[in-house]
């Protein structure tokens, strides 16, 4: 069955010397019977039996194992080999700590992927004598106990083969007698090799006797059939085998009877022992080989054994695992901060129903989302936004009046009117107006309450508009004193309006700051002061304590997108309003010269006039164009030069605004001619420099005929994080004069706060052209759904196409929103460094735990498991240690989410002044981080767990065994 044929193999030091532990080697072994091997210490036992059991691979030569030849077996092939046909027997015992008796022994037939039998199990420790043991653990048991049991989970297996290694070592003589009357039983069915140094047993027990000496054979002998005794002592002679040596024991016997008397001594030919013949074996029908199959349930009892070790570097792996696993995971929910989940929940936290939409731009090259700049809601997006999601909504169009007369400081009112911030509950401008019927105004504005308390409503092609009671009182909050006296003026039969200025608005109308006037046909209510009793007491009470007020943002909200509009019924005010009042491109203009860059602090407008409308308010101050001339206020002929047809897009801009132009337009050319020289740069930035020393001068005229690339300017929404994408070139402005806004205060203090907003002069196609531009939809004002559900996919649809809402807390959830991009990046770094470290700590425990699971390693693949059932041990040990740290992972992300989110609620709380922000949700854990820390925790558990595994799965077996 078994037979090795010119067996070699050499073993290198690590100094480059050699050693031949086995030199052509040929034994064929029988079916069955008890083969020792003896031999000295370094005779070649131990390799050759290692070669025998598939624990070593041969250099030279071949195992053949029913007429299967070794050289044909891959590493697979001699795990499932000594799986088949061996059992093994070590001289330490070498059963598993972990395991009780019973799953020792049964472990050998699991690996065999059969079916333990109970019975059969108990059977086999019945017949070594452990009956009663099976639920002890190893460390309960002595030496003769152990050894039985690593015999037991040998027989067990039914192979064909058992290898002992010294198993009788370390046993006292009477223990050692059981173990070999229980291995010659099993030599009457099986073949037993057993490596030893113990002659005497071998001359007792074995039925062939193999000796080594130098990796050969030097002796090869079996057992005679009949039972002959070569060695005897009588009174005259002493009788020696002649075909072995005598044993130690015979040698005393020997020296002791010679001693007392002499006697004669004489050698027997027909010794115990005679040389082996020729062998003949029954079992060469074939070699089938059984792939073995590791338990999960004993691989996850030898992982989680490896947690009784290094407790405080097991706990040091898993909280540093955790914290950068969590730190992922919060990093994740930063980068996929939602808006609209973060809205969807707050508005409904914060019972808010009704909101604002408008359009905004993505910036690809910041990957940013351009809220500040106002475009026109593209058609896709609106009928998108109103038709599936909501039922109410009206459509907002963009405007800005000023209401307070030039007589104030009307700079200080728009400046504070930045962003939503009131100093005080009435508005000094109209945000927009609403196209929109009666009864859907009613909806936002307290249902039937929401009356005409004043005037009425506009027909559908009325150009005029109505106002709300809270609009009606910012403009005599503003104005009283001016109405007092213009009502005084116009004699006693209009006393009467004195005590009744909501009709005396209705009759004059809305001024803009130039005089431009607005028609005004009705006021409803909105039932305001019964909303916001409290805070309009507040402020009453105390001023200081408005912007404070728990009602406030809410309060600021309303009053820019809803109280202080202009209602109209129909676009057929935007049409009239836009070319009169000569509005162009609705909010902040900014001015940019072509070739230059954005420059923080250059001026903005938000009008564009006609340059008769201009005169016209100055006729209504006694003045004419003329004056403007002969005072130096306006460049000379510029009424010609803006109307003329051969300059396209002509405009006259403030003085002070172009020279800023012009002084960043110089230095950005003397840059680049620093760099490099050019003529054509060189002549422009001469020309420059004069005009801008003309100006200085007071010198103020124009060539209409020679328009320089220093006169092209881009006037427009002008976009802060798109500065490198500028209009086309021919849709750059060509600038043919200056007014000094400064020079005409000086002559008409009337006219002080036309400097201060910054008019740019357009001929009247220009005005049109821009008016009309104008004409487009700029927001909506929608009802939610009810669901919250309904909300978020609502809002998901809005960001998709770029519209952002506006509520009291939407400013809050978009500046979250930046700031979370920075968190994200911030976190991922860290997690980045603490992932790779935690992976390195891994590693290093499970490689720990290979070096202290190094005997099970050894006993493991002696008794026939592969290298990856071995492996099966620690990837389940790390996936054990994984599940517990992304376990703990999600706690801590969860904890880490609900403590961020009170910071930053608390930070913003203080720093808003804001109660309501209480109630907003920021950061909520999604099934997107949840997976992406599973998935993270899994690439550095694998990371950290695959090379050792792989290393211990190309382990050669005999160097796991040298380690037991």
């Amino acid at each position: 069955m078994l037979e090795l044929k010119k067996i070699s193999k050499t073993y290198k030091s690590k100094k480059g010397s050699s050693c031949n532990a086995l030199k052509n080697i040929n034994i064929k072994f029988p079916d069955k019977g008890l083969v020792f091997i003896l031999g000295k210490s370094g005779s070649g036992k131990s390799t050759l039996l290692n070669i025998i059991g598939g624990l070593d691979a041969p250099d030279n030569g071949e195992i053949i194992i029913r007429g299967k030849s070794s050289k044909d077996f891959s590493q697979k092939d001699y795990d499932a080999y000594r799986n088949t046909f061996l059992g093994f027997i070590f001289q330490e015992y070498n059963v598993m700590d972990d395991f009780s008796v019973y799953d020792n022994v049964a472990l050998s037939l699991k690996l065999q992927n059969q079916k333990v039998d109970k019975e059969v199990v108990e059977d086999i420790l019945d017949k070594v004598g452990l009956k009663g043991f099976e639920k002890r653990k190893p460390n309960e048991l002595s030496g003769g106990q152990k050894q039985r049991v690593a015999i037991a989970r040998a027989l067990v297996k039914q192979t064909e083969i058992i290898l002992g290694d010294e198993p009788t070592g370390n046993l006292d003589s009477n223990t050692s007698k059981q173990i070999f009357k229980i291995l010659g039983k099993l030599a009457q069915n099986k073949l037993v090799i057993i490596v030893s140094h113990d002659r005497d047993s071998a001359e007792k027990y074995a039925d062939r006797i193999i000796e080594l000496a130098d990796g050969e054979v030097i002796a090869d002998v079996s057992k005679r059939s009949e039972d002959i005794e070569d060695f005897a002592i009588t009174n005259k002679t002493i009788t020696i085998p002649s075909d072995r040596p005598l044993t130690p024991k015979e040698l005393r016997q020997v020296n002791k009877a010679m001693s007392e008397k002499p006697l004669k001594i004489r050698q027997r030919s027909d010794s115990k022992f005679e040389k082996t013949g020729n062998i003949v074996s029954q079992k060469t029908d074939g070699c089938k080989l059984i792939r073995s199959k590791f338990p999960n349930k004993y691989a996850t009892q030898l992982g989680v054994s490896n947690f009784k070790t290094k407790k405080f570097r097991l706990v040091v792996t898993i909280f540093l695992t955790v914290v950068s696993l969590a730190l992922f995971g919060l990093s994740q929910i930063f980068a996929g901060y939602d808006i609209a989940v973060a809205s969807s929940k707050s508005f409904e936290a914060n019972n808010i129903t009704d909101i604002v939409l408008k359009q905004g731009t993505y910036i690809e090259e910041f990957d940013s989302f351009n809220m500040s700049s106002m475009e026109t809601i593209n058609k896709q997006a609106y009928d998108k936004l109103t038709k599936d999601y909501v039922t109410n909504h009206l459509d907002f169009y963009a405007l800005e009046m000023t209401y307070k007369s030039s007589e104030f400081d009307i700079m200080s009112m728009i400046m504070s009117m930045v962003g939503r911030n009131l100093s005080t509950p009435y508005a000094t401008s109209s945000q927009g107006v609403l196209v929109a019927e009666l009864n859907d105004i009613k909806k936002y504005f307290g249902g039937e309450s929401c009356e005409i308390i004043k005037g009425v409503y506009p027909q559908d092609t009325d150009t005029k508009v109505v106002i709300t009671d809270y609009l009606a009182d910012s403009l005599i909050n503003l104005n009283k004193d001016k109405y007092i006296r213009e009502i005084t003026a116009m004699g006693d039969e209009y006393a009467h309006l004195k005590d009744n200025l909501y009709e005396y608005i209705l009759m004059v109308g809305i001024s803009d700051i130039m005089g431009l006037k607005v028609d005004v046909c009705g006021i409803i209510s909105t039932d305001y002061k019964t909303k916001y009793k409290n805070l309009l007491d507040t402020y009453v009470a105390s001023s200081d304590q408005f912007t404070s007020h728990e009602d406030y943002d809410k309060f600021c909200l309303e009053v820019k997108n809803y109280y202080s509009v202009l209602f109209a019924k129909s676009t057929a005010f935007i049409n009239s309003v836009n070319t009169s009042v000569g509005y162009a491109k609705v909010s902040s203009i900014k001015f940019r010269p072509t070739f230059g860059e954005y420059k923080k602090g250059l001026p903005s407008t938000k009008y564009v006039y006609k340059l008769d409308e201009l005169v016209a308010q100055l006729e209504s101050n006694g003045h004419d164009l003329q004056y403007l001339y002969d005072e130096n206020i306006l460049s000379p002929d510029a009424d010609i030069y803006v109307n003329d047809s051969r300059i396209k897009n002509a405009v006259i801009i403030p003085l002070a605004t172009y020279k800023e132009m012009l002084e960043q337009y110089l230095l950005k050319i003397e840059e680049e001619l620093s760099e490099k020289e050019d003529p054509v740069k060189r002549q422009s930035f001469n020309e420059a420099t004069a005009l801008l020393s003309n100006l200085s001068a007071g010198d103020y005229s124009f060539d209409p005929d020679a328009i320089k690339d220093y006169q092209k300017i881009n006037m427009g929404t002008f976009n802060l994080l798109d500065i490198a994408n500028g209009p086309a070139y021919e849709e750059y402005l060509n600038v043919v004069g200056i007014i000094d806004f400064n020079s005409l205060a000086k002559h008409i203090p009337a006219t002080a706060s036309y400097g201060s907003v910054v008019c740019a002069i357009f001929s009247d196609v220009n005005v049109i052209k821009n008016a009309t531009a104008n004409n487009s939809l700029r927001a909506l004002y929608v009802t939610l759904p009810d669901s919250e559900r309904l909300v978020r996919e609502y809002l998901t649809i809005a960001n998709d196409n770029f519209v952002y809402h506006e509520s009291e807390i939407s400013a809050t959830l978009y500046l979250v929103s930046n700031i979370f991009k920075i968190f994200s990046i911030v976190f991922q770094w860290v997690a980045l460094i603490m992932g790779i470290f935690s992976t390195i700590l891994l590693f290093n425990f499970v490689t720990i735990s290979v070096v202290n699971k190094q005997k099970e390693i050894g006993i493991l693949r002696a008794i026939g498991a592969k290298g990856s059932d071995v492996g099966k041990i620690f990837l389940i040990e790390s996936a054990i240690m994984g599940a517990i740290t992304v376990v703990c992972s999600w706690g801590l992300i969860f904890l880490g989410t609900h403590l961020i989110n009170s910071l930053l609620v608390g930070s913003f709380k203080s720093y808003l002044q804001s109660t309501i922000i209480n109630r907003i949700t920021l950061l909520t854990v999604g099934v997107t981080p949840i997976f992406a820390v599973l998935v993270a925790c899994a690439i550095v558990v694998f990371l950290a767990t695959v090379i050792p595994v792989v290393k211990i799965s190309r382990m050669k077996p005999v160097d796991a065994i040298k380690k037991l």
